[in-house]
């Protein structure tokens, strides 16, 4: 069966698109364009693939059609077929570029569409704010996705050619199919032209050889569909369109109807603002910047063509698939009328002719021109012929202007009984493209005209400066490093830890303490990078020292979680006054305050019960880990000898931070004046009072060791001079501390109405800083496309004060579709799903402790799944119980491939069958530890968080 398929559009869920991209709309408009097979557009849209569900049903394998109560003309619509298909945007950052990637995709049914929702969605992507979403994926990663939901999935780039977001574009794409994919470009065989290119373009390059061409309307609109579309002769069926393409069948792919290239509104160089419109070799004269304002020009899909081109002539056509070009009917109905835009009569006229000659395609390539002239007059038949032999006028496309393609020059007299329209031409004259290629010009290149964003400064390529040095390289005794922002503070803490070890000082007696097992876990793998032998260094937090010297003192028990304290309390309190007695309880211990030490007798009473009740349930608070390491101490002189004897050599990290009870314990472990206690913090940086934390003890220390050694770190390798400046200048100092980078950088301050201004205005920034997320951007005027600053989403980060102004940030991000992730100071412990997961794992562990016990109350659970579970607990690892208990959940298996869960079972499958040690890491840690650096999302973070 010989049939017309568009198969990348657009729905009314995308951003700047017409509302009438409904179902119905789509199907009398294909109708009316002579499309057999029309896309979906949009599949990964929650509320675009509700709206297909309600008004598709299945028509032939892997295809739809409207179901008969939503056609606008009743039966005329059944022809139509629908195929799934969304466009996906990819931007990332790979091999030190940021790509921006568009691809199309295909899925035979509804299942898989929804696999590919349920999983972009469980990977922390937003696909709600637009119906072409924005994942800060790697496309070879999108692919890799795809294939593993599926194998019937068809994969294709999109407008391989546009400049800001294509796999060719020359601005964020490639030079290479492969250098994009990988070892996965195989599962690639077709790539979508787009409106400025054409197939002899592509032709040029001899590495698009191996890859059908296909080409698709990208309509915005119903009226814009078949512009560009696909002509087939075969089964009328998802899985045989698929097989023609792959197979490269030229019986049943018969090639591509295409938009002139020339129309296309990047075809040429260009500067819109200014009116400049240049081919590649005028480009190439002027070094890429325009005359008028002296800025770089936007370079176009011809000349990003002739970059990678490697043939200087295009070969034999026949051993490729046949094209034509076309020049919409509505275009020819306004050159006509001798208007520019389309009017009531031009629509009126266009009606009339699709009624009595058929669709609009048929008309312009297949129908006799007889025919033509006896229902469309004269005028409009020699247009066609015109049309049919490529002989146009042309105007070119360029930087985002849409080009003008006409038949007739301006100063012919268009009339009804006119025999010759035939005249010089004033514009350039096309010739058929079978005879006339495109002009070869691979041997120019174009300059690099754009100035590049600096690399970014990683301290890591440097050697030591003075400064750093001199800490690194202290002697015995006491020494304390004042390190600003950026002044290397974590590299200057493990080359001394390094430094020690290459001395001769053992790992064993080397302690290096710090706040969260994010900050160790960095700690490790730098020294170990170092040294080998600085995985024998017992590097750690305070919380997981003081219990493990609590524990190999013969007093092990459990850790509290927070929302457990709060329901010990609860049994003690009214329910109103439990968040205030928890809190106070736990200050006083940060502050060494024991009950019998407080005055408010109320509170002392209540401290005294919940001691007790900790005692008899065999349990330790966090608060207790130091508390009562410290009490041991002071009750066994003897303990606190062995510590001392092993650990000689104690440095610690954002000493600003310690409370009176860690630095308490910081003194009985090395008392002596002299002792070798090297500590690094910065006192402007102490952010954590409201937890008992205070820079006083940077000051107690210089105290109580008079001959510390001071070191002061003057030189930040991460911040900028302005920000420096501006940053002392809040906190009250003469003159900056701190030297930072001489780069040209500003301190903005923005004031806004209303918080919704406020995140509106940030998110458009971001989109401004990127260079543009999505066409729109540029449309817009949010962005021109031409910041080319190497930002990818991972470059951002959003501070804001307290957790309430989180909502307004992450709508304003969505609606722009930026990806982002949120990053948390609560504990994940004290977050859902994960609270009632670890309910469930402390219940299996401890079946005799009531607290467990009665929290499994709350839950629903299969009663004898769960005692199998319990009976058989030993014979699986963390990870494996963790498994059961989502199974025992009844949790959907998208919500595993969430960032955070598989970030929970990674830190599971970590501790092997140690499911205590995992327990402790969850209760001791914070939300800041599920923190994912590495993926491509805006970063939105309380400042506490952000310090973490």
């Amino acid at each position: 069966m010989a049939f017309i398929a568009d198969f990348h559009i657009h729905s009314h869920f995308s951003r700047a698109t017409s509302k009438d991209l409904t179902p119905e709309h789509i199907a009398r408009w294909a109708r009316i364009k002579g499309i057999h097979v029309v896309g979906t557009g949009d599949f990964t849209h929650p509320g675009w693939i509700q709206e297909l569900k309600e008004k598709l049903i299945p028509a032939e394998p892997g295809l739809f059609r409207l179901k008969s109560e939503f056609q606008i003309e009743p039966n005329v619509h059944e022809s139509v077929r629908f195929l799934l298909t969304a466009e996906i945007s990819t931007i990332y950052k790979k091999r030190g570029k940021v790509r921006k990637i568009h691809n199309v995709v295909f899925v035979p049914d509804f299942e898989t569409a929804e696999k590919i929702i349920h999983r972009l969605t469980s990977l922390g992507f937003h696909l709600t704010a637009d119906g072409r979403p924005i994942l800060g994926m790697d496309s070879r990663d999108l692919l890799e996705l795809l294939l593993d939901i599926s194998p019937e999935i068809f994969f294709v780039p999109a407008h391989i050619w546009t400049p800001w977001f294509s796999i060719l574009g020359e601005k964020s794409g490639f030079d290479s199919v492969t250098e994009c994919f990988e070892d996965l470009a195989s599962f690639v065989c077709a790539l979508e032209t787009g409106l400025s290119s054409d197939p002899p373009m592509n032709w040029l390059c001899s590495a698009l050889d191996d890859y059908v061409l296909i080409s698709n309307s990208d309509a915005h609109s119903p009226e814009k569909l078949g512009r560009e579309a696909n002509r087939f002769d075969t089964e009328l069926s998802y899985f045989a369109i698929c097989e023609a393409l792959r197979k490269k069948d030229k019986k049943k792919f018969c090639g591509t109807i295409e938009f002139f290239p020339q129309e296309g509104k990047y075809h040429y160089d260009g500067h819109r603002k200014c009116g400049i419109s240049w081919h590649p070799e005028e480009t190439i004269k002027h070094q890429g910047i325009c005359p008028q304002c002296g800025k770089p020009v936007t370079i176009g899909v011809l000349h990003r063509v002739y970059q990678l081109a490697d043939r200087k002539e295009i070969p034999d056509l026949s051993s490729h698939f046949p094209y034509v070009s076309v020049i919409p009917l509505m275009e020819i109905l306004c050159e006509i009328h001798r208007v520019n835009s389309v009017t009531q009569k031009v629509t009126q006229q266009y009606i009339k002719l699709v009624k009595k000659l058929g669709p609009e395609l048929a008309i312009l390539l297949d129908l006799p021109i007889e025919s033509i002239q006896q229902e469309g007059g004269e005028i409009l038949a020699e247009a066609i012929v015109r049309m049919r032999e490529g002989n146009v006028r042309v105007k070119f496309g360029f930087d985002g202007e849409y080009g003008v393609i006409r038949v007739f020059d301006e100063n012919e007299v268009l009339t009804k009984t006119q025999v010759s329209l035939f005249q010089e031409d004033q514009e350039e004259t096309r010739g058929s493209k079978s005879q006339t290629p495109v002009r070869p010009f691979a041997s120019v290149k174009s300059p690099k005209v754009f100035a590049e964003y600096g690399e970014k400064f990683s301290l890591s390529s440097f050697d030591l400066d003075e400064d750093q040095k001199h800490a690194v390289e202290h002697g015995q005794g006491p020494a304390m490093v004042i390190a600003g922002p950026g002044s290397g503070k974590t590299r200057v803490l493990a080359h001394r830890i390094a430094h020690l070890i290459q001395q001769g000082i053992s790992p064993e007696s080397i302690l290096a303490i710090t706040f969260t097992h994010k900050a160790a876990e960095e700690m490790r793998a730098r020294t170990g990078a170092l040294v080998p032998e600085g995985s024998k260094v017992r590097i750690s937090t305070f919380h997981a020292l003081g219990y493990s010297i609590l524990c190999e003192s013969g007093d092990a028990r459990r850790i509290l979680d927070p929302s457990e304290r709060n329901h010990l309390i609860a049994s003690l309190v009214p329910g109103e006054k439990v968040k205030t007695i928890s809190e106070a309880i736990s200050l006083a211990k940060q502050n060494v305050q024991y009950p019998e030490m407080l005055e408010e007798d109320a509170l002392r009473t209540v401290y005294e019960q919940y001691e007790a009740l900790l005692k008899q349930e065999g349990f330790w608070d966090l608060d207790d880990l130091i508390l009562k390491t410290l009490a041991l101490f002071e009750a066994r002189p003897d303990v606190v000898s062995i510590y001392r004897s092993r650990f000689q050599w104690i440095l610690v990290d954002e000493f600003q931070d310690l409370n009176r009870a860690q630095y308490r314990l910081l003194r009985v472990l090395a008392p002596e004046p002299s002792a070798c206690l090297w500590v690094v913090g910065d006192p402007n940086q102490a952010i954590y009072g409201f937890r008992g934390a205070s820079p006083e003890f940077m000051g107690k220390f210089r105290e109580d060791y008079p001959n510390a050694k001071i070191y002061l770190l003057k030189e930040s390798y991460r911040c900028p001079q302005v920000i420096l400046s501006a940053s002392f200048h809040v906190l009250s100092f003469s003159a900056p501390q701190l030297k930072g980078k001489n780069l040209p950088t500003k301190v903005h301050l923005s004031s806004h109405s209303s918080d919704r201004a406020e995140a509106e205005f940030v998110a458009r920034t971001i989109e401004s800083l990127l260079g543009g997320v999505r066409f729109f951007s540029m449309d817009s005027g949010i962005a021109t496309g031409r910041e080319e600053k190497k930002l990818g989403f991972s470059d951002f980060a959003v501070l804001y004060r307290i957790e309430k102004q989180k909502e307004v940030l992450e709508s304003a991000l969505d609606d722009h579709g930026i990806p982002f992730q949120s990053v948390d100071i609560e504990p994940i412990s004290q977050r859902e799903p994960f609270s009632s997961i670890l309910k469930i794992f402390k219940a299996l562990l401890y079946p005799h402790v009531a607290m467990y016990q009665k929290a499994l109350g709350q839950l629903s659970l299969n009663a004898f799944r769960f005692q199998d579970l319990r009976e058989n607990i030993q014979t699986f690892s963390v990870k494996e119980i963790l498994e059961e208990i989502f199974s025992l959940l009844g949790l959907s298996e998208a919500m595993k491939s969430q960032p955070e869960m598989r970030a929970f079972f990674s830190i599971a499958e970590a501790f092997s069958k140690d499911p205590e040690g995992f327990l402790r890491w969850m209760v001791t840690g914070t939300g800041i530890e599920m923190y994912r650096p590495h993926i491509e999302t805006v970063s939105l973070m309380t400042l506490h968080a952000a310090k973490g």
